[in-house]
Parts: C-alpha cells; sequence; structure tokens
C-alpha cells in the first residue's frame, strides 16, 4: 500500500512536468476503514484536488465460488468518492449493446464501511485482448491465456475489472482531449451523464451503466461544463445526472434532502429500498440471500 500512495504522490508531483490528466488504479484492496481514513483514498483525494482524474477498479469479489451474488464487495481505493470506480460489463463478444450484461463478479455496492453507492459505471472487463509482453509475470503464470496474433503467441486475453478500469482511463482521456480545462468532477459527470442504465444490474452493481461516450451530445457537455467544484459546495443540478457525496439525480429521479427516488428504487436517508431488497441502516437483507450486519447469514 505505501508504494502505491508513494507512487500517487509522485503523479502529482510531477503532473505538469509529464502532463499527467489521468491515474489508472487497477489495483484493489479489502477496505478495513472509512475512506476518509484509508492511506489510499487519502492518496486519490489528494490526486484529485490536484486536478487529476482517478479511475479505480471495483475488485472481482461480487460472487462466491458457488455462484451467490456478494455485495459491499468493493476494494479500495475504489471505495473513495473521488475516484471514478468502474465494475465489468461482459459485452458477450458482440458489437450489439443489448446482449450487454454486468459480469457477476464485478464487485458490487454499497461501500462496506461507508455505504456509498458504488461502482459509478461499468465497462467491458471480460476477456480484454492485448499485446502481452514476454516473459512477464502474467505471461508466465497464465501461458494458457497466451492467443496468436502477427507473431508468436503475443497476444493475451484476461478479465476483470482492471481491464474495465484501463477503458474508462482511456475515456477520460478522449473526454480531456475535448475539453481540456475540465475538473475531475466534470469528467466524472460527463461519463456518468452519458452512461446507459442497466435495470437489471441496479445502482449497486452497474452505477450510473454502461459507458457509452457517443452519448455525449453536444448540448449536454454545455450542461455539464457549468457544474461542479471539488469542494464543500454542492454543485449545480444543471446537467442530466448529478453525482456528489451519498446524493445523485438521474434523469427523471428527485431529489429532497437525504431522499432520492430512482426509477423503480427508492434510497431514503441511510435506507435503500430496490425491488425486493432492501438496505436498512448497516444491515442489508437481499433477497432471501444475506442479511449483512457485523455477521453474514447466506440462505
Amino acid at each position: 500500500m505505501s508504494d502505491v500512495v508513494e507512487a500517487i504522490d509522485w503523479a502529482i508531483r510531477y503532473r505538469r512536468t509529464f502532463g499527467i490528466r489521468v491515474l489508472n488504479l487497477s489495483l484493489g484492496t479489502p477496505p478495513t476503514a472509512s475512506a476518509a481514513d484509508d492511506p489510499l483514498c487519502q492518496a486519490v483525494e489528494r490526486a484529485v484536488r490536484a486536478g487529476l482524474v482517478v479511475v479505480a477498479s471495483a475488485g472481482n469479489y461480487g460472487q462466491t465460488e458457488d455462484g451467490r451474488l456478494v455485495y459491499a464487495s468493493v476494494t479500495s481505493p475504489g471505495i473513495s468518492p473521488y475516484a471514478i470506480t468502474v465494475g465489468a460489463l461482459r459485452t458477450q463478444g458482440t458489437v450489439d449493446p443489448s446482449d450487454d450484461e454486468v459480469a457477476p463478479w464485478s464487485s458490487k455496492g454499497p461501500t462496506l464501511v461507508d455505504h456509498l453507492i458504488k461502482p459509478d459505471l461499468v465497462a467491458p472487463g471480460s476477456r480484454i485482448v492485448s499485446t502481452a509482453a514476454a516473459g512477464s509475470t502474467l505471461v508466465q503464470q497464465y501461458p494458457d491465456r497466451l492467443i496468436d496474433g502477427p507473431g508468436a503467441r503475443d497476444y493475451f486475453v484476461l478479465s476483470g475489472t482492471s481491464m474495465a478500469a484501463a477503458v474508462v482511463s482511456g475515456a477520460a482521456a478522449l473526454v480531456l482531449e475535448g475539453q481540456p480545462r475540465w475538473t475531475p468532477l466534470q469528467v466524472k459527470l460527463a461519463l456518468q451523464a452519458s452512461a446507459e442504465f442497466l435495470p437489471a444490474a441496479g445502482l449497486l452493481g452497474g452505477g450510473a451503466g454502461r459507458l457509452n461516450l457517443e452519448g455525449l451530445e453536444e448540448d449536454r457537455l454545455q450542461t455539464v461544463s457549468a457544474t461542479g467544484k471539488i469542494g464543500a459546495a454542492s454543485p449545480t443540478s444543471e446537467a442530466d445526472s448529478i453525482i456528489w457525496g451519498n446524493s445523485r439525480i438521474w434523469e427523471n429521479s428527485r431529489i429532497a434532502g437525504n431522499s432520492i427516488i430512482w426509477g423503480n428504487s427508492i434510497i431514503w436517508g441511510n435506507s435503500i429500498i430496490w425491488g425486493n431488497s432492501i438496505i436498512w441502516g448497516n444491515s442489508i437483507i437481499w433477497g432471501n440471500s444475506i442479511i449483512w450486519g457485523n455477521s453474514i447469514i447466506w440462505g
């Protein structure tokens, strides 16, 4: 953890020297404290306040080995409200987005200690193919995942929210290429405002929904440009989607104080009603599967 914190602080220190705008943190560790007290999350906050967009993987702990779903499984630093936390999407190997679904192993919210809604959005993270570095640790540990390319054994396939986070980091870079003066919060708003909500996954599985840069129309860009500074005050509610602290506004949803109605989902203070599922205070009852207080009961 100290190595990662040192690396983040290095990027902050030399951000102007090397033109660093986006940090990709495809890594995670089990959360043991509030994001306010977590050293990794504190480093993420420093980076965002310095103007860097920080993208973090949600984790791959959303499902047990026997197939049961696990909530409150997002890892640190993905639990940070300052990070853009990304879950993994299965595209089924097709171009058509209608068959996309959140991978069941993708970690789900809310965050364990602070009960924040995470992930923020999802992106392709299943069976992602990229170039392989000969002799690397991954290649040596998983030789069965090598794929032939133009040369012999020079491509590699991996799945995980680490892959999905990298996709969103690239998307964040594209957004900043078009809007170089935007703050990290504005980039986050833009990515979530243009995402396509996935009702089957819900807020706790898919966040604002599937990454969709084609949804960033010019008028939406203009409304996002009018919102959001990192600080104590809340941003204006001009954009189609606003995420601030524990509060969210999305399209036809209504917000009043700490009470939120989101489609068929209701968040009321610290209580959440999601379809037939209920989160209440520090306890979670999810269908017939989970009771989550200081202990877990499965089945």
